[in-house]
């Protein structure tokens, strides 16, 4: 499989997401190194598998979370969860600009995190969460298909 404009893999500890592909090579933006960065296109059904986008088979979640007490430095709090979920490959925090270093987005439900696996994955992600200092609290949340 090739990848394609909007899609999400991920592999090798990180996430990639696709902003375009010319046919041999993709541009991505690797949220491990948080900058872009040009793939071959090969690499990605070999290192890569696909999370998100219209031809992913994989469950994947939104979670809405806040911090269960106030903290000094959301930023920070947050960013050691993004941390976290690339480190196991099982997702990451939405950024306010993926492209630069704008931080980590806050909505009106809290900080969005998106979490790739089946149901198991985002059981323990929620176990997870309550490991942090403070712990994170879910607000909200979503389940898709592909």
């Amino acid at each position: 499989m090739r990848p394609g404009a909007g899609q999400v893999w991920a592999g090798d500890g990180d996430v990639l997401e696709v902003e375009s592909f010319d046919g041999d090579y993709a541009v991505v933006f690797s949220r491990q190194f948080r900058q872009q960065q040009v793939v071959n296109g090969g690499h990605f059904g070999r290192r890569f598998h696909l999370v998100y986008g219209p031809e992913a088979t994989t469950q994947w979640h939104q979670i809405w979370v806040e911090p269960a007490t106030e903290v000094a430095d959301e930023q920070a709090w947050i960013g050691e969860i993004d941390a976290a979920l690339l480190r196991a490959g099982k997702g990451f925090v939405v950024q306010q600009d993926p492209g630069h270093e704008g931080g980590f987005m806050r909505g009106a439900q809290g900080f969005e995190l998106k979490v790739f696996g089946e149901q198991v994955v985002y059981d323990e992600v929620l176990r997870a969460l309550a490991s942090f200092s403070p712990p994170a609290v879910t607000v909200a949340d979503a389940h898709h298909e592909g």
